[in-house]
């Protein structure tokens, strides 16, 4: 979970504490707010215990006029129990779940450090266009973590399917040392998960979501090298392949098919790396990386 209060462009109130009525919940101290969004609030954390024992963490808060919609703390909990699955370098890690009075929450790791989005824009800004290579680099540990995901299974052996789509850049901290996370599987799918996508409900953010998740429910491990590849076409260029000034516009490019080289925007650009990044935005998931451990090599 990300400790930047400008983390995705999310606002934070001008007195989140006061609004939450509290400066505790369940075993944790609350410190501070770090981001706001439209279902939960998320806070920098505090545990302590004997001999002056400390651990920070970010905690998740469900609002609370949500806590009575039976359907969203079904899908919450069962966001938790997914990621709770969830222990690889490069995925943040969930802690544990708790409900105290009307408050539903998850507990987390702190990550401090920045988004995607955020990062880059700051670096564009101050010094201009980023090394390839480091791109590369972030794009690979994300590729480690989806990996991970991508191959968990359940207590009997079985695959749970699971897949993130929404692999974004607001959803890929990089923290302070360095480390690369992948955050938020809150709109993931497994096989056996307690709650389902409505039907006619799209998941996901437009602009990055691959041809077949706009049209329909059908996903799989290669939609999210989609999504990544996306996320790395900007990384390296500074330009979004499918740009748009509106949603119907931006699906209509996504459907075509149709991706401008990004060598044309950075003529430095190796031709490998573009080569990888074509690939992964291929229109069949037939024609992508098989898997992110192939676009990660």
């Amino acid at each position: 979970m990300p400790p930047d209060g400008k983390n995705g462009g999310k606002q934070t109130p001008s007195n989140p504490l006061s609004r939450l009525g509290r400066d505790r919940v369940g075993r944790y101290e609350i410190i501070y707010p770090i981001a706001m969004g439209g279902m939960a609030g998320v806070y920098a954390g505090r545990l302590l215990g004997q001999g002056g024992f400390e651990k920070l963490v970010a905690i998740k808060i469900v609002h609370p006029h949500l806590t009575s919609e039976r359907a969203f703390v079904e899908m919450f909990l069962d966001e938790a129990r997914l990621a709770a699955r969830l222990q690889h370098p490069n995925i943040g890690e969930v802690y544990e779940i708790g409900q105290e009075d009307e408050l539903l929450y998850m507990v987390g790791e702190l990550i401090m450090g920045q988004d995607l989005s955020a990062l880059f824009r700051r670096i564009w800004s101050r010094v201009g266009a980023i090394e390839p290579a480091y791109a590369a680099l972030i794009a690979k540990e994300v590729c480690a973590g989806l990996q991970e995901a991508h191959d968990l299974r359940d207590d009997a052996g079985r695959p749970l399917n699971i897949v993130h789509r929404d692999v974004t850049p607001r959803n890929v901290l990089v923290s302070y040392r360095g480390q690369v996370k992948l955050i938020d599987f809150g709109v993931a799918f497994a096989r056996y998960r307690l709650t389902s996508t409505a039907v006619g409900l799209t998941k996901g953010k437009i602009g990055f979501m691959p041809p077949e998740q706009i049209r329909g429910p059908t996903v799989d491990r290669r939609s999210d090298i989609f999504s990544l590849g996306v996320s790395l076409y900007w990384m390296v260029t500074g330009e979004h392949p499918f740009s748009g000034n509106t949603d119907a516009l931006r699906i209509q490019r996504i459907l075509s098919g149709k991706v401008k080289p990004p060598r044309l925007w950075r003529p430095d650009l190796s031709p490998a790396l573009e080569k990888v990044i074509l690939k992964a935005l291929a229109s069949r998931p037939v024609e992508r990386f098989e898997t992110a451990a192939q676009m990660g090599e």
